[in-house]
């Protein structure tokens, strides 16, 4: 039996593709694709693009050299780093969204990751980046709204400084049937 913290294949295909939708970008998830290579047959970091390492046995100053690589090319964001162990926290702190295993990890990996999974799921990646966008969205269209409501308020005062009209061209009643309208 699999480890909690090691994604099933069905996880890894649909994380793939919320991933890619979520982020517009092709996205290839793999448990380890830098373990246990040799430095001289590892794929180039330009090759490594849109991995999201797992469970890789590396050295925390290679992991560490791995998001940095990674980080150094707009076109390879976010860098998403995922880890459980104590030699994972340099990494998990550098990387742009650096996640950590709420079960199975240790402290040390909790305290510098963004985010924790507190079942071990990667599933639960997907289920946040699709929460984080509905909230963004919602945020948007809620400061449009607000900017856009707040000009009819705005024009007609500005209108009157400018052509010097000496009264307020709106009293607080006028103003307290815009807003609530």
């Amino acid at each position: 039996m699999a480890p909690a913290s090691t994604p099933t294949a069905n996880q890894l295909a649909l994380a793939s593709s919320a991933c890619a939708n979520a982020w517009s970008l092709p996205v290839e998830l793999s448990q380890s694709p830098l373990a246990g290579t040799a430095p001289a047959s590892r794929p180039s970091y330009q090759q490594a693009a849109g991995v999201i390492v797992m469970g890789d046995e590396l050295r925390p100053d290679a992991e560490l050299e791995v998001v940095e690589r990674l980080r150094a090319d707009p076109a390879l964001r976010p860098v998403i780093m995922v880890g459980d162990g104590v030699n994972d926290a340099p990494a998990l702190k550098r990387a742009d969204i650096g996640v950590a295993m709420g079960i199975t990890g240790t402290d040390v990996a909790r305290e510098a990751a963004v985010m924790v999974l507190l079942d071990d799921s990667f599933a639960s990646i997907v289920a946040a980046v699709e929460l984080g966008r509905s909230v963004y969205q919602n945020i948007r269209k809620f400061l449009i709204y607000l900017f856009s409501h707040n000009l009819a308020e705005l024009a007609p005062i500005l209108a009157a400084t400018i052509i010097g009209f000496p009264l307020v061209p709106l009293t607080a009643l006028q103003v307290l049937a815009i807003d609530l309208g």
